[in-house]
């Protein structure tokens, strides 16, 4: 294994020398490590890389005061408070198997305000030194969408006096409200603005609010009030209005990876009962058969999924409940790349409704190891990738691999693992002797 995955997997466990680490630099060494592993940056181009998170991201993940080693704001990023997620994906075989490297954080106001009144206020902060970072002429170029990120985290703040009208923190929804996520191509970053949907509302109520979104966007963005658009937002409509216990919405990116033009995504939460088969739920992730995809796609999620959440046999008697209860399908609509962003050009979408799989590793207690050689068998695109090499050689239990996502591609499925350095759980990790992995959700003492 080489030096930089030895950082990747040793870089975070908690020794006297990073006890008082702001983020930033606890961060950068594993951050800069996955960019000198995956072979295709060159040193310039990982330094510039790593002095925009330092600069500009890194900030946005410490509170005023903060001290000491340990969780202090309960983010929803991860598990267990880390409020960073590395990404690796793998998009094509001209790839040779070196992932692109991407990464997500969590927002933390600065005054450790926990609601989602102050972290959303605390990302339009955040798009205005993105923006401002964009305009500068400096490698790399930073490719943003602005005036739609703030417009739609000033639709959330509004819907806030109506769904948490006390102002305080509410117990099912965190204080956490907007991620900010990144892909580092060589000479460019492209950004990524999450919201999460209040988890206190029910399904039609997310999705009325997304509605109100949409129609504050329009005036933006003609796309957003296209017939093509408003098409497809109303199937995915339909379907979940159909399937209200079965689908929750849980969060709404809007991208700037297919520049200048937006990329919608909605997040859904996929619940199961008591049957999690591939068939059982495939529906929900083709939309009632209105999304296609290819054999290609279908068979590698469909194989990956029955190998990660079907039991060993021996947990039917001793551990019958073991298993994933939920999945995430992502739905996507995407405004034609060549489009501008201005109110007098056309927009159709750059190819027809598609969804995405994220298999939601916190919910299948086996250990990486387990994990990655299910991905070297399945995902031909990264059959052959290091990293998941030396996580499937592992002799020690490990717990670093938080979702795998899932996507069609013309030739091949695109798989991304993402990453947890699991800064404050490690302590947690150890498998029973039937190889049953407890994955353990840190929490903030009250």
């Amino acid at each position: 294994m080489g030096d930089d995955l030895q950082k990747l997997f040793t870089i975070g466990q908690c020794d006297n020398a990073s006890l008082n680490l702001e983020w930033g630099q606890r961060l950068v060494p594993y951050l800069e490590s996955a960019l000198t592993h995956a072979g295709t940056y060159s040193s310039d181009e990982i330094q510039g890389h790593v002095k925009f998170f330092l600069d500009h991201i890194a900030p946005y993940l410490s509170h005023d005061g903060q001290t000491g080693y340990g969780p202090q704001y309960p983010s929803s990023m991860t598990n267990d408070q880390t409020p960073f997620e590395l990404s690796l994906c793998w998009k094509s075989l001209k790839q040779d198997y070196k992932p692109i490297i991407r990464f997500i954080t969590d927002i933390i106001p600065s005054n450790a305000e926990n609601t989602r009144t102050a972290s959303l206020s605390q990302s339009i902060n955040l798009i205005g030194t993105l923006d401002r970072v964009s305009k500068e002429s400096c490698a790399p170029t930073v490719h943003v969408l602005p005036e739609l990120w703030r417009q739609i985290s000033e639709v959330f703040l509004r819907h806030e006096v109506d769904v948490h009208p006390s102002g305080e923190e509410c117990p099912r929804c965190g204080p956490s409200s907007t991620f900010v996520g990144f892909d580092l191509k060589a000479s460019v970053i492209s950004s990524k603005l999450y919201w999460l949907l209040p988890s206190c509302q029910s399904t039609e109520k997310a999705l009325a609010l997304l509605d109100t979104v949409f129609a504050s966007c329009a005036r933006l963005h003609n796309f957003f009030g296209s017939p093509i658009f408003l098409s497809s937002w109303g199937q995915i409509c339909t379907h979940m209005q159909s399937n209200p216990d079965v689908l929750q919405p849980r969060m709404l990116s809007v991208d700037a990876t297919s520049f200048p033009a937006p990329r919608i995504k909605i997040y859904t939460r996929c619940l199961f009962n008591e049957k999690k088969s591939f068939d059982e739920w495939e529906q929900h992730l083709n939309l009632d058969g209105a999304i296609s995809y290819s054999h290609d796609f279908r068979t590698t999620a469909c194989n990956l999924w029955t190998s990660l959440a079907t039991n060993p046999e021996g947990w039917k008697q001793s551990r019958p409940k073991a298993g994933p209860k939920y999945c995430l399908v992502l739905y996507e609509l995407t405004a034609s790349s060549h489009s501008a962003s201005t109110t007098t050009e056309r927009y159709d979408l750059k190819s027809k409704l598609s969804s995405k799989l994220y298999i939601m590793c916190q919910e299948i207690p086996r250990k990486d190891s387990i994990i990655a050689k299910e991905l070297l068998r399945h995902c031909q695109l990264a059959a052959k990738a290091d990293i998941l090499r030396t996580l499937a050689d592992a002799s020690a239990p490990t717990n670093f691999i938080s979702e795998i996502g899932l996507a069609p591609r013309e030739q091949g499925t695109e798989m991304s693992v993402y990453l947890n350095p699991s800064f404050f759980s490690r302590s947690t990790w150890e498998v029973a002797e039937d190889d049953y992995m407890t994955k353990c959700r840190i929490t903030l003492p009250s």
